[in-house]
């Protein structure tokens, strides 16, 4: 009997959300029972009946609140992880043009990042597409391996992917791929509008991943 009780008092984390609104209405309907209809402890058969009726009200409403709070929940890590996977999928061959033209210290971090994401070390990309961003000013490759670094590191930064990302020109020669990348980076970013509106023009110009693109539109729905 203790444990059952010290179950009750102590929610885990993964229901702590159902558990403190199931708390909050049933404190509210504690109130509105007491002051609205003086139920509060009676044997009066009408009374009790009145109770119970109103109670069985309640725990519906509880129910249906809780099963919605849980469906919104596994629907929004269900649109994520497709989201992360397609990242995780998506190739993006490095830039093999960079060469070393001479020792300075810009040229030597390109090489560095361009490296380093080749070898899909992206953590190590991004720190050097960083340094090369003080030392330089960051061409539309440059913003482009570093955008797709930050959605392909182990913890993606969706935020930083689309700041960068967006930094590119309109007509640059990553147009179509920066646009898949801004619509999986606004996905994970839980930015559901532009994440839409970015999809669904990639499926309305059959442009890169189009097919993947309105799978995920059909999960954002």
């Amino acid at each position: 009997m203790n444990n059952s009780n010290n179950e009750t008092s102590n929610p885990t984390d993964s229901n702590i959300v159902t558990y403190l609104v199931e708390k909050d209405l049933k404190d509210k309907y504690k109130k509105i029972l007491e002051n609205e209809y003086n139920v509060e402890r009676s044997n009066s058969k009408s009374t009790r009946l009145k109770y119970l009726v109103f109670m069985k009200y309640a725990a519906v409403f509880i129910f249906v609140t809780g099963a919605i709070l849980v469906y919104n929940n596994y629907n929004t890590n269900t649109v994520e992880r497709f989201a992360l996977a397609k990242i995780k999928e998506s190739t993006v061959l490095g830039d093999q043009t960079v060469m070393r033209k001479d020792n300075t210290v810009s040229e030597l971090l390109r090489i560095d990042a361009n490296y380093a994401f080749v070898n899909n070390n992206f953590a190590k990309a991004t720190e050097c597409f960083e340094k090369l961003a003080i030392t330089t000013e960051l061409t539309d490759i440059d913003n482009f391996y570093l955008g797709v670094s930050y959605l392909k590191m182990e913890k993606p930064q969706p935020k930083k992917a689309i700041e960068t990302l967006k930094k590119l020109n309109k007509d640059n020669i990553f147009k179509e791929e920066v646009m898949w990348f801004l619509g999986l980076a606004y996905t994970v970013d839980n930015n559901i509008p532009e994440a839409r509106k970015t999809l669904y023009e990639i499926v309305d110009k059959k442009t890169f991943q189009y097919k993947n693109a309105s799978l995920l539109l059909e999960k954002l729905k």
